[in-house]
């Protein structure tokens, strides 16, 4: 798991015999500080109940995967400390739910997009220690 992300999501937490797992119930993953690497999957978006998602400290670089507007009761994702090096990910706007976002201390770069100031319940958002053009203003 460590070489290749998160692949594999839907093994993980046993069965609950009607054909799904119980990491698809789980509200909360918390896979923070794990040395996990490489690539997001999209296994992350068969998450359905998921409100709470922690992939901070870790060594994921690639792009922040479209597939995770699909998350739609997500509250709380905290994405921080890893090596993403795409711009901000305007899919993410799409969580209408989402109240916290915490990307600092990546290495994002690109202007912030308009789409940002949509998500009417973020109420915490963390971008420092990227590269991210010109201020932001509280």
């Amino acid at each position: 798991m460590k070489e290749k992300g998160l692949k594999g999501m839907r093994e993980m937490g046993g069965s609950t015999g009607h054909g799904r797992t119980l990491a698809q119930f789980s509200s909360t993953l918390n896979l923070t500080s794990l040395s996990l690497s490489g690539t997001l999957y999209d296994d992350l978006s068969h998450l359905p109940f998921l409100s709470y998602l922690f992939l901070a400290d870790n060594q994921f670089s690639d792009p922040i995967l479209a597939s995770f507007s699909a998350l739609s009761v997500l509250r709380h994702l905290n994405l921080s400390k890893n090596a993403f090096n795409a711009t901000f990910p305007s899919n993410l706007a799409r969580l209408a739910n989402l109240q916290v976002l915490y990307l600092y201390n990546n290495n994002m770069t690109g202007l912030l997009p308009l789409v940002v100031v949509t998500m009417l319940l973020l109420r915490h958002l963390h971008l420092d220690n990227n590269f991210f053009p010109g201020q932001i203003h509280p």
